[in-house]
């Protein structure tokens, strides 16, 4: 009843998508001719809440309105009706999403744009419009190309968003490139995509860069990443080097150390990070646990329970602020992700 009140109008449209209720969209879509950008706005970002992935098409041309404020409304409401178009599918097909080409190709087309946040606008919603598996083919040249962009921020967004969630040779290909990027996120979030990827190509390519890598950080990364993949050669020189304690706060070093342990495929690598855990755990940092309750919930090993078990009766009850109540709620939140209970 307000959307068409001179004053409540903007603050009715934007209201209504949080309603999630059938029929909203219909309301809000003729707002979108609207001559007040405001308007247009407010009606961008109602539909953006409502997740309506069939107005998709029709948001697409907003991208380009006059209006700044519009024009970041839609880029939001592109890539919030990307992923449910995208969900949608996959509900649908009850299989992998195999992408949208044809609307791809608008965002790729932004990828060019000299306004790094408009080349991050085009990457967003490609996370959700592109195939699982990619490759240097049919157009997609821009999309490899941000590895160089200038802007470090454009090359998070690519390897977050694009390079994690898709296979293919020349993603691989990619990352590789992106391990060797100045700035240290970048190289982060490549090191975790590539352990992630797999593969003897990929585990080399980590060896090599932990030989090259002089940010103690980073190299925390690649130790755990080629213990995912089968190789504690890193993790063995991280855990003999002394000077390690001036340059690695004493939480990282820790994490390293059962974040490896917790992912390693080896046999008996659980049986070492319970040990572990249990001599050393009462001086652990909270967020230590809490990384061990992580990586342990997607395990399905038969070990697991009767471990929680004796940690959480072992356990003193808390009753102030005290470390050891961040570690029970850990194993708390563990043991109820755990099947087998």
């Amino acid at each position: 009843d307000h959307l068409d009140a001179p004053g409540s109008g903007v603050v009715a449209a934007e209201a209504l998508g949080w309603t999630g209720k059938a029929g909203m969209s219909e309301k809000l879509s003729p707002l979108l001719l609207s001559p007040k950008a405001r308007v247009r706005r407010a009606a961008l970002l109602g539909l953006a809440r409502l997740g309506s992935e069939g107005y998709l098409e029709r948001v697409v041309e907003f991208t380009q309105d006059e209006d700044r404020g519009v024009r970041s409304a839609a880029d939001f409401a592109c890539w919030m009706l990307a992923g449910a178009r995208k969900l949608a599918a996959v509900l649908k097909r009850g299989n992998e999403w195999d992408g949208d080409d044809s609307l791809s190709s608008w965002w790729i087309g932004l990828l060019d744009e000299s306004d790094p946040e408009r080349r991050m606008a085009g990457i967003r919603p490609l996370g959700s419009l592109l195939p699982k598996k990619i490759a240097n083919s049919g157009g997609l040249e821009p999309l490899f190309a941000l590895v160089d962009d200038k802007d470090p921020r454009v090359v998070q967004d690519l390897v977050w968003r694009l390079l994690t969630r898709r296979e293919g040779p020349d993603v691989d290909a990619a990352l590789a490139t992106c391990l060797a990027h100045t700035d240290t996120k970048v190289r982060h979030l490549a090191a975790e995509a590539l352990g992630a990827h797999g593969g003897d190509a990929n585990k080399a390519v980590l060896a090599k860069r932990f030989t090259e890598d002089g940010d103690p950080r980073i190299r925390e990364v690649l130790a755990i990443e080629l213990a995912r993949l089968g190789d504690e050669g890193a993790l063995k020189t991280l855990l003999a080097d002394e000077a390690r304690t001036v340059s690695v706060p004493a939480p990282l070093r820790e994490m390293t150390h059962v974040r490896a342990l917790a992912v390693s495929p080896r046999e008996d690598a659980l049986d070492e990070l319970f040990l572990l855990l249990d001599k050393e755990g009462d001086n652990f940092h909270a967020v230590t646990w809490m990384t061990v309750a992580s990586e342990l919930e997607g395990k399905d090993d038969e070990r697991i329970g009767p471990w929680i078990t004796k940690i959480l009766l072992a356990t003193k009850p808390v009753t102030g602020p005290d470390p050891l109540g961040h570690r029970f709620s850990a194993l708390l939140s563990l043991a109820a992700a755990q099947k087998a209970w």
